[in-house]
């Protein structure tokens, strides 16, 4: 079934080789592909976030704005991606963080927060078990 953008209509078109079934997830940590929890710890722990603004996704990228500047990066789920980063898009109120250490965009819902794994440069293939 394919899956569209809310925003454009168009086609999420993933990676070819990230391509997953129901029965099969990630297992690959690094950077861009599943957030692994310790990293998500270090990084809520850390105190290098700063404040973003998603400017747009587009399958697995995603661009963003800190007062660093404007960024490009990845993560290997076009899906999760777009999901995660809905919200923040239609409201531009919700905070969202940028931690450049860790690579790990989060958008802080009144309820619960995203964990986003990012990196640049070209998508790498995931790895399944």
């Amino acid at each position: 079934m394919t899956e569209f953008s809310p925003h454009t209509g168009d086609p999420i078109q993933p990676h070819p080789e990230n391509m997953t079934s129901p029965e099969q997830r990630c297992i690959d940590h690094s950077w861009g592909h599943t957030m692994h929890f310790i990293r998500a710890r270090l990084c809520r722990e850390g105190g290098d976030r700063v404040p973003a603004r998603i400017l747009k996704v587009d399958g697995h990228y995603i661009e963003f704005a800190t007062d660093a500047g404007t960024f490009r990066r990845w993560n290997h789920s076009p899906f999760e991606l777009q999901k995660k980063t809905d919200f923040a898009l239609i409201d531009p109120e919700l905070p969202v963080l940028w931690s450049p250490k860790y690579r790990m965009l989060t958008i802080e819902h009144p309820r619960f927060r995203d964990l986003i794994g990012l990196d640049e440069g070209d998508v790498t293939p995931c790895h399944f078990i």
